[in-house]
């Protein structure tokens, strides 16, 4: 006869209920465990991505063992070109390394591209020393639609290993600084600054300009 039919309950099936249960909280358990692994898994690769494209070698110390002569070079104000309204930072979007100095630069924009002359007005080397490029009395050629305005300034570096990345050192920052302090004071503008990647679609200059305290040498975010 039916047990359940008969109304007596089996003895066995309390147990049988407290293993279903038991086996339930277990499925749950293991399922929000993997849902919070899996969350701090991808927290952690959206950390990285950001300080690998934002300013991860920002602070880096220059491989150079003496300090570089960070001196402006001489510049007349009546050899400026009037028109200019802003700095825009690039990189060159090579390694970080003295083989890719102005001359190089110059070079690869004269011999490779046609041009006059290097497209930056003001290079800044691997170890952040100042260099001049196109003079200020001629446009540049860094930034389609704004070479008439805007006055180019770009650091060597921006690839790691066949990567885009932000290799900026504190020896180049202050090196752009004082470029940038230099050039506002000379032609009494404010000269706002930006970045390459504001004007086009680009990874240039490796990082956001407006993140970045260049008066105080800090990250703002």
């Amino acid at each position: 006869m039916d047990e359940r039919r008969a109304g007596i309950e089996s003895p066995i099936q309390p147990q049988t209920k407290q293993r279903r249960c038991l086996k339930y909280f277990l499925k749950i358990g293991a399922r929000f465990f993997s849902l919070f692994s899996s969350l701090l898994t991808l927290l952690s690769v959206s950390r990285q991505r950001i300080k690998t494209t934002r300013h991860s070698d920002i602070f880096e110390q220059s491989s150079s063992p003496c300090s570089p002569r960070r001196v402006m070079p001489t510049i007349k104000p009546d050899r400026v070109q009037g028109t200019f309204n802003k700095i825009i930072l690039h990189h060159t979007a090579t390694p970080r390394e003295p083989r890719y100095g102005v001359e190089w630069c110059r070079r690869l924009h004269v011999d490779h591209n046609g041009w006059l002359d290097i497209g930056y007005h003001f290079y800044i080397e691997h170890d952040g020393e100042i260099k001049e490029g196109r003079p200020l009395h001629m446009n540049g050629a860094h930034t389609k639609g704004e070479n008439r305005q805007g006055i180019g300034i770009a650091y060597c570096g921006g690839i790691v290993h066949g990567e885009p990345s932000c290799t900026m050192t504190e020896e180049q920052a202050r090196s752009i600084k004082l470029c940038v302090d230099h050039l506002r004071e000379l032609l009494g503008k404010p000269l706002p600054m930006y970045g390459h990647r504001d004007f086009k679609a680009t990874f240039c200059p490796g990082f956001d300009v407006e993140d970045y305290d260049w008066v105080n040498l800090r990250w703002l975010k």
